[in-house]
């Protein structure tokens, strides 16, 4: 299986988005790298839209998409880059500035809501991994976009406080957004992390 084949498997599994620059390119205030993992590439995935909740094999796990997108990146490492890799996300440990990432990869722009916003999938993408590599890989950076804002004439997101509101009154790629089950899975977990 050559490269992009391994990409495309990973969409297939619901992570569709795979963006990866040199860490040496990346701008310097993004994050602070030693000086080894300034030497390799970096590469993000992620999920837009509903595809990657349908593929996730077990929900009975404590964290069961952390779980499935670490799975998924051991496995691009072996079976594509068929080199070690380093995750750095997700990883309690470590803050990773993931809307700067998106952004710098021209993957979202800042919404009103203070959450990022895709051209390609609205309001409904998440960023699930971000690992280190030492092979050299194709630059993968989507190309620079409009701001989808613009275009939105009512602004419905405004007329509420509560940001799941506010998400779903977001008429950007509507039909990218996540069904009731997930939306609440998503919720809780939010609010577990709230209560630490």
């Amino acid at each position: 299986m050559n490269f992009e084949q391994g990409i495309q498997t990973l969409k297939d599994r619901g992570l569709n988005i795979f963006l990866s620059a040199r860490v040496i390119d990346l701008p310097e205030n993004i994050f602070t790298f030693t000086d080894d993992q300034k030497k390799k590439t970096l590469i993000l995935i992620g999920n837009g839209g509903k595809t990657l909740w349908e593929k996730i094999p077990d929900f009975s796990v404590q964290n069961p998409i952390d779980d499935f997108s670490i799975s998924q990146m051991k496995w691009f490492g072996e079976n594509i880059l068929k080199s070690d890799i380093e995750i750095l996300f997700p990883d309690d440990n470590q803050l990773i500035p993931l809307q700067q990432l998106g952004r710098f990869f021209n993957l979202s722009h800042q919404s009103p809501l203070g959450i990022d916003i895709s051209n390609e999938f609205g309001l409904w993408f998440a960023f699930r991994g971000i690992m280190l590599t030492d092979k050299t890989i194709p630059l993968k950076i989507k190309p620079v976009s409009t701001f989808p804002c613009e275009s939105c004439i009512d602004k419905l997101c405004l007329t509420t406080t509560e940001i799941n509101d506010a998400r779903l009154k977001c008429p950007i790629k509507i039909v990218h957004q996540y069904k009731s089950e997930q939306r609440n899975y998503h919720q809780k977990v939010l609010s577990n992390l709230k209560m630490r």
